[in-house]
C-alpha cells in the first residue's frame, strides 16, 4: 500500500472546533463529516519538493491524529494558497520535475519521471480542490496516510 495525501475541505466552524479540540479529528474524517475531499495519491512528495510546499505545509499542525498528524489550514489561508497555486503552469511543473536529480530521496520519484502525465493529473487534481474550497469559503484538513 502506498502513502497519499488526502485534502478534506471543511467549514470554518468545523476548523475552528477542531483546532479547539483535535481529538474530533478522526471522527470528522473517517466519518466523512467533510465537504469533498481530493487526494493527490503517492505524488505527494514529488508535488511538495517542486510547489516549495504550496498547498501541502500552510495552517496549523496537529500531532497525534490521523496516525501520522494532520495539517489545519484556515479559509483565509485557503485563499492564499489558491491564488499561489493558480500561478504554477504544467510547464513550470514539469521543469520542476525534470530539475530534480534521479537520485533524490522522493517517495516514488521514479514513477513520475517515467509519467508526467500522472504527475499532472495530481496536480491539477490539487489546485481544483485548493479553487473550489476558497471559493466556497472553507477551510481544509490534509494528511499522509
Amino acid at each position: 500500500m502506498s502513502m497519499s495525501t488526502t485534502f478534506c475541505a471543511f467549514s470554518p466552524d468545523q476548523i475552528e472546533a477542531m483546532l479547539n479540540d483535535p481529538s474530533q479529528i478522526d471522527t470528522d474524517v473517517y466519518g466523512e463529516h467533510f465537504e469533498f475531499s481530493a487526494c493527490v495519491e503517492s505524488a505527494w512528495h514529488v508535488l511538495i519538493e517542486i510547489l516549495d510546499g504550496t498547498g501541502f505545509y500552510c495552517g496549523e499542525q496537529v500531532e497525534d491524529v490521523l496516525s501520522t498528524g494532520a495539517f489545519v489550514v484556515a479559509a483565509d489561508e485557503v485563499k492564499q494558497e489558491a491564488q499561489t497555486l493558480r500561478r504554477w503552469t504544467h510547464d513550470k511543473v514539469l521543469a520542476g520535475l525534470r530539475g530534480i536529480d534521479e537520485d533524490a530521496d522522493l517517495y516514488h520519484l521514479h514513477i513520475y519521471k517515467e509519467n508526467e502525465a500522472l504527475l499532472l493529473s495530481a496536480f491539477d487534481d490539487l489546485v481544483k480542490f485548493y479553487q473550489r474550497a476558497a471559493a466556497a469559503n472553507l477551510g481544509v484538513l490534509l494528511y499522509v496516510g
